[in-house]
Formats: C-alpha cells, sequence, structure tokens
C-alpha cells in the first residue's frame, strides 16, 4: 500500500481540480455555441451588496454546495438572487435570502432564456452558467468604467461562487 507525503497529495489533488476545471468549461451542453446571450435587463439596478454577516447563517459545507431548491434559506439563496436579478424583467425579484414561490419563478425565467432545464433548481449548470454571466457583467462594467457596478458584481464574484452550485 502507498502513503501519501503531504507534498503528493496536494500535487494530486491541484491536478485533479485543474483537469475538472477544464471539464467544465462548456458543461451547459452548448459546445459554446446556442442561442444568443440576453443582455442584462437596462431596468435593473443592483441593490448594495451586503457580504456575509452575523445575520446570514452561512453553512460551510465540505466539497462542492448542493443544489439549491425552493425551501433553502440563507446567504447562498441571496447570492442565487443577486445572480439572476440583473436578467429578470423589471427590477427583478426581493433579495432576502428565503427561496420561495417568487425566486424559484425567477430562476425558472432565467433558465429558460438560458437554455436550461426549467425546473427552478439551481444545480451545477445553473450555478455555472449565473457565475459566467456575472463575470461578463464584471467585465463589461470594467471596460465602460463603471465604477458601482464593478463593485457590486465583484463583491459577489468574491463572495458568491463558492457558494452556488458550479
Amino acid at each position: 500500500m502507498h502513503q501519501w507525503t503531504k507534498r503528493g497529495a496536494a500535487a494530486l489533488a491541484t491536478g485533479i481540480l485543474a483537469v475538472s476545471l477544464t471539464a467544465c468549461e462548456d458543461s451547459d451542453g452548448s459546445g459554446g455555441g446556442g442561442k444568443p446571450k440576453r443582455k442584462a435587463s437596462a431596468a435593473y439596478v443592483p441593490e448594495p451588496f451586503a457580504p456575509p454577516g452575523a445575520a446570514d447563517e452561512i453553512q460551510v459545507q465540505a466539497g462542492a454546495p448542493k443544489d439549491i431548491a425552493k425551501g433553502a434559506k440563507g446567504y447562498q439563496v441571496k447570492c442565487v438572487q443577486w445572480g439572476i436579478n440583473p436578467f429578470l424583467p423589471g427590477k427583478g425579484i426581493t433579495v432576502d435570502g428565503d427561496f420561495g414561490n417568487a425566486t424559484a419563478k425567477g430562476v425558472m425565467h432565467y433558465q429558460g432564456r438560458r437554455g436550461l432545464k426549467s425546473d427552478g433548481v439551481v444545480g451545477k449548470r445553473t450555478g455555472v452558467r449565473i457565475q459566467d454571466d456575472i463575470r461578463r457583467l464584471l467585465d463589461d462594467a470594467r471596460k465602460a468604467n463603471r465604477t458601482s457596478a464593478v463593485k457590486h458584481y465583484g463583491e459577489w464574484m468574491k463572495n458568491c461562487p463558492s457558494r452556488i452550485p458550479g
């Protein structure tokens, strides 16, 4: 039986992570093509982004976050709500950390516009797509020198990707 050194185990884990990330680049199954991307809603005005605080229940999870669905509560739900709001009609949904009917409908709307299965559950494919879309919004905001949007989407990228599947 082979005993792993800490350095050997770390190298193996890093290699596995790199291969996993490379394999997930087109995890939506579109092969990079597909429907044209919908621009963020012009009516959407980002709410002030609040990093997790004492009032938020933060679940520490080993490994990847589990799917987020109706009935879930907490900061990971806020991340989903903040993440999909720019792509919903009007002002989007209330960011309250409660995955209720409005959030489920918002997720289904988002999924349908992205060519994903519209089941209202934020799983790996939906989570990856939200992260990609926010990353694009952040890049666009940087190019346009929109400092408040850069701050908002930068905070999302700092606090949320580890809390949603993908």
